[in-house]
């Protein structure tokens, strides 16, 4: 029953991460997930105990338990290994996979593609939140589609774990979705769809790395404007503290 409620505070807390409400920096409140779950608060800080171990969160003393932040260089160590993983299972999965497993993604391609339409027939440059989350939804059907393919379920594993890690600590906000970004993820899913579909291993492996590093060239650049606009308001906090205090004088 314990180890129950742990992995349910576990889960809980997770898909609160991947949707955006707990953000890197944050605090968690042990309460209040415990109260949103109906739960004590042991299951709980349980949960958040396994999450230290595994570097997504940390302890901060006199603080609490907040999100980890990751460093531009941590980001790119992981989606570096994102590119390993899943440029090799492109390759498996243009070898072996099945007519079945084939159709699964050639609909989480058309539903992309189908997002994709909706949000330049809107005339919007960027996502709803409601687009957004079936975007990621088809996203991860696609790609958990190919390793699954594979029938390596170790694969499977540490690749859907880098592939949480960097949904978590890059850029999964609206904001970071434009219809340039949209269409580019859809022709990589086009493009590496179709080398699979032909069983052309080399071109599945090639396209799949050049999709992951197209992400992470986008989620190092949201890192390093979020740090020049942090920079910024800090400088313009300074400032008008020094403009307030010469007031007095």
């Amino acid at each position: 029953m314990a180890g129950a409620m742990k992995k349910r505070a576990y889960q809980h807390i997770l898909q609160k991460m991947t949707r955006g409400e707990l953000e890197p920096g944050m605090q968690i409140s042990e309460l209040s997930i415990a109260a949103e779950l109906g739960i004590s608060r042991t299951p709980v800080r349980d949960a958040l105990s396994q999450m230290v171990s595994e570097g997504m969160v940390e302890r901060v003393p006199r603080f609490g338990t907040v999100i980890r932040k990751f460093s531009a260089q941590e980001l790119s160590d992981l989606y570096d290994l994102r590119v390993a993983l899943e440029s090799y299972a492109a390759a498996q999965a243009a070898r072996k996979i099945d007519p079945k497993m084939l159709d699964r993604l050639r609909e989480a391609c058309d539903g992309m593609d189908a997002i994709g339409q909706k949000l330049k027939d809107s005339g919007g440059g960027i996502m709803s939140p409601e687009m957004l989350a079936e975007m990621s939804r088809k996203d991860m059907d696609f790609h958990l589609g190919i390793l699954r393919a594979t029938g390596n379920r170790m694969l499977l594993k540490s690749a859907h774990d880098s592939r949480l890690m960097t949904r978590i600590f890059g850029i999964s906000r609206v904001e970071s979705y434009d219809r340039e970004h949209v269409e580019g993820v859809c022709r990589f899913h086009r493009d590496i769809f179709e080398a699979i579909e032909h069983g052309d291993s080399e071109a599945a492996r090639a396209t799949m790395a050049r999709h992951i590093n197209f992400g992470k060239e986008g989620a190092l650049k949201f890192i390093a404007e979020h740090q020049i606009h942090q920079e910024r308001a800090a400088f313009e906090d300074v400032a008008e503290s020094i403009i307030n205090e010469t007031e007095h004088f």
